[in-house]
């Protein structure tokens, strides 16, 4: 099979070795001193799987190379027009061009099927060259991840093994002519799979990119100048909730210099008046927050990089499947009237004598059919019914009147549009639980220890760049941001079940109570004792610790 590679730079040179090597007659169109080493000594692309060395045939005219049985446009966007112009020759009555390149393609919207099917992008292709030149029915998309550099005229260095070109018809057709080149490349080695969604393939390369790019230009002195800061607990060691052990394994991977810092009871207790004097508004979070910032002003960090904001972006956090699920589990019988008011008081009355189960489980029939009550059992600390005991019933019954809470959770996701699950939470946690907590709780922890907490995924640019809900959730967004890094994030990371960022300070409150010591660590326990104690101690009367 005859393929033809056009643009043999470091992307383009690494596929035609893969081709070459996979039984292919490849032919590159190159241009200056890459292309006369290539005719000179033959191309070389040092890889993980050893040295690959071909000799393809090389011009920069396409004439010269002929009618081939497939092309692969490997040219950054400005090229395109020239692509356009010189492509002719290589171009049988049903040669395929596959289009490897970054950002949205041309034919983006040919056989979209949506609403703007048809929709021409003038700013990839000026003119319509290429709809002219090589038009949609030839065309087929691609994805490519491979992390290469020419070091040299002729010569190109594979950084590592984690590479694969995807392949897929603007149609969603799984085409024998799609399935033909990566068979080649496959051979060649280098996984090369057909998707039937290829848009959803292009947009997850593309948030990669959106999502690295500022941080990459925020460290762009290198990663050995970043210092990596970690909190560790001598009450998580071995378990899941230590974070410090992978922690360590990333910085390593890339070249940061790692700070534990170990945060114990003692010190908690010290800072525990300056952290309550320091909040503006009662938190039931931050400590993390305020320990991270002490320990980055102590090893002399001026600003932070923050990933606050990722999980809201990307469906990091378990309530992107749970509250959906209770949603449409659950909406048919929340219309019975009176059912989940009677569930909810027969099971709390079973808890209080003694049922082992969350206190919040009872409000489940009442509160899990809609969206508005489904969240707020996800993120509340105490429920509305609750509130009578650890707090007075006068003070709770006026709150509860002028906050509203279900009406408030249910405004943030009013829109003129119709959401999808994944939206609708996204805007929830971003509306609600990000804005209203982490973003300022990142605000007060920071300014205490003289500490700039800069967070790059909450930048409006940014947000507005990202694709829909369902696209996001189609492609495992932050999974496929995970695989961006160079190398990618290791797979303990990657596959491990998110913990959230947590501290064993439930477990100091209640040492320092006198009360008996649980067995292991209820997070959702120590959550309900720093709320009180955040009550009691700043907000009802004087401080007290």
């Amino acid at each position: 099979m005859k393929v033809c590679v056009y643009g043999a730079g470091a992307i383009g040179g690494h596929l035609a070795a893969r081709l070459a090597k996979g039984g292919a007659q490849v032919s590159l169109v190159a241009r200056g001193a890459h292309l006369a080493a290539i005719r000179d000594g033959g191309l070389v692309v040092h890889a993980h799987d050893g040295t690959h060395h071909s000799h393809p045939q090389a011009s920069a005219e396409p004439a010269e190379l002929g009618p081939q049985d497939a092309v692969i446009v490997t040219v950054k966007s400005p090229a395109l027009p020239a692509v356009a112009a010189g492509i002719a020759p290589l171009l049988g009555p049903d040669t395929p061009v596959a289009f490897v390149m970054n950002g949205i393609p041309w034919w983006y919207f040919d056989h979209d099927g949506g609403a703007h099917e048809g929709r021409r992008l003038p700013e990839a292709d000026p003119g319509d060259a290429l709809r002219h030149a090589i038009g949609v029915g030839r065309t087929i998309g691609g994805v490519v991840y491979s992390a290469t550099e020419v070091i040299a005229p002729g010569v190109v260095r594979s950084e590592h093994g984690n590479i694969r070109l995807i392949l897929g018809e603007p149609d969603g057709r799984v085409s024998d002519r799609a399935r033909a080149i990566s068979a080649l490349m496959e051979a060649g080695g280098i996984p090369c799979p057909v998707s039937p969604d290829i848009r959803t393939e292009l947009w997850s390369k593309l948030l990669g990119n959106l999502a690295s790019g500022p941080l990459c230009v925020l460290a762009g002195l290198g990663v050995r100048d970043i210092t990596a800061v970690t909190l560790g607990f001598q009450e998580f060691e071995g378990l899941s909730l230590d974070e410090a052990p992978l922690a360590a394994e990333v910085a390593a991977r890339y070249g940061a210099r790692h700070i534990v810092r170990t945060v114990d009871r003692a010190e908690f207790e010290r800072d525990l008046p300056a952290l309550l004097d320091a909040m503006d508004l009662p938190t039931v979070d931050g400590i993390n927050t305020w320990f991270v910032a002490k320990a980055a002003h102590e090893a002399g960090i001026k600003v932070a990089l923050s990933g606050l904001g990722a999980d809201e972006c990307f469906g990091g956090y378990p309530s992107f499947t749970d509250v959906p699920r209770s949603v449409h589990w659950l909406r048919p019988v929340s219309w019975l009237p009176g059912l989940g008011a009677l569930a909810r008081r027969g099971l709390s009355g079973a808890i209080a004598a003694g049922l082992r189960v969350h206190p919040k489980t009872a409000g489940v029939l009442q509160y899990g059919g809609n969206w508005a009550g489904a969240y707020l059992l996800r993120r509340s600390v105490y429920m509305p019914w609750e509130l009578d005991d650890v707090l007075d019933p006068a003070l709770v019954e006026e709150g509860l009147r002028r906050l509203k809470p279900l009406s408030r959770i249910a405004a943030a996701i009013h829109s003129g549009d119709t959401l999808g699950d994944f939206d609708r939470v996204s805007a929830l946690e971003t509306s609600l639980y990000m804005r209203n907590q982490l973003l300022r709780d990142a605000d007060w922890a920071g300014m205490s220890h003289g500490i700039e907490i800069r967070v790059p995924f909450v930048d409006p640019f940014f947000l507005a760049a990202l694709p829909s809900g369902p696209v996001l959730a189609g492609m495992n967004a932050k999974d496929a941001i995970a695989g961006v890094p160079n190398p990618p994030l290791p797979d303990s990371v990657r596959h491990r079940r998110k913990t959230g960022f947590s501290t064993p300070h439930g477990r100091w409150l209640r040492d320092a109570a006198g009360a008996p010591r649980q067995q292991g660590i209820d997070l959702s326990a120590a959550s309900r004792a720093w709320a009180l104690k955040v009550w009691r101690a700043g907000w009802t009367g004087p401080a007290t610790v």
